[in-house]
């Protein structure tokens, strides 16, 4: 049991070794693009990066900016109070983010296991943990997302751990229910702060849990699903403007700002597949491949770019 912990713990410190070493070494390699060591732009075009770190430097100084997220005002701010105007301080305050996923991530599976109604051998626990842990070092795109340039997205990966955290300590535990509640209030408006949809994603994963937890308990689970399948395809059809409360778009507006990943940028993520169908039957065959290919994809044929392939 002790040699196993020493191994997690062994694990775990690499991991923040490397994952510092490698945000340290592409900032000075990114100083040789003249973009004051923002994004070393591997595989071409535009980055974001590049975009929150020219609105967080008129955040700092006062100036008007462009807002899209509240990334931005936070880094901006950042940048005010230590009065340090270098990239490097945003990759140390994403590098902060990246350790608590971590502890968090980690966290979430003593937590799983916890309410399993037999008793778990620790060492069992440990394994998971160090699995994660070797997960998180191999993983191409938490790796480019953290060190290639000053991305959001790693804030945006924490905060939907901590909201999932709290979340299930409010519905599977009875202790500190409201204390965790109120935590889980502050966490989820960063977390919209940050990503609108992420937001909206994190609802309605809980409004779908329950939504299960009541079908499976009635007779006919497949016919009530098959029903809300031909609801949402009266919505698909019918009602595709019908603007969302908190993310202030419509179904038909995000499947436009989807496609545009495909028809201005590189397609990444969507795997060059398009949900805009004109009919249900095609979105639905479509929604499946999509899922496929992100769940063990990308498959061969979704291989466009370097950046997919890798």
């Amino acid at each position: 049991m002790r040699q196993r912990l020493y191994l997690y713990l062994t694990v775990q410190q690499l991991v923040f070794i490397i994952y510092f070493t490698l945000t340290t070494v592409i900032f000075f390699l990114a100083l040789n693009y003249g973009n004051e060591g923002v994004t070393v732009q591997l595989f071409g075009g535009g980055d974001d990066g590049l975009t929150y770190w020219a609105q967080a430097q008129n955040v700092a100084k006062g100036h008007s900016a462009v807002i899209t997220s509240i990334y931005t005002v936070i880094i901006g701010n950042l940048i005010k109070i230590t009065g340090i105007e270098n990239v490097y301080l945003i990759r140390i305050f994403n590098y902060l983010g990246f350790i608590l996923l971590v502890i968090l991530a980690t966290h979430l599976i003593s937590l799983i296991f916890r309410l399993e109604e037999k008793r778990i051998d620790p060492r069992v626990i440990l394994n998971a943990k160090i699995i994660i842990l070797l997960s998180f070092l191999f993983y191409a795109s938490l790796q480019m997302n953290l060190n290639l340039s000053i991305y959001r997205d790693i804030w945006i990966y924490m905060l939907y751990l901590l909201a999932t955290i709290l979340t299930i300590r409010i519905i599977f535990y009875r202790k500190r229910k409201l204390l965790y509640i109120l935590l889980l209030i502050p966490v989820l408006w960063l977390l919209g702060g940050f990503r609108r949809y992420a937001l909206l994603a994190f609802m309605l994963s809980i409004i779908i849990y329950f939504t299960y937890k009541k079908i499976i308990r009635l007779k006919s689970p497949i016919l009530v699903g098959v029903a809300l399948l031909l609801i949402f395809g009266i919505y698909y059809t019918y009602f595709m403007d019908y603007i969302v409360p908190v993310v202030n778009m419509s179904l038909r507006s995000v499947l436009n700002y989807r496609l545009s990943s495909l028809t201005i940028y590189s397609g990444g993520s969507q795997m060059w597949i398009n949900l805009e169908q004109s009919n249900y039957i095609m979105f639905l065959i479509n929604y499946i491949h999509s899922y496929v290919g992100n769940f063990i994809g990308p498959l061969p044929w979704h291989i466009s770019s370097k950046a997919t392939m890798l």
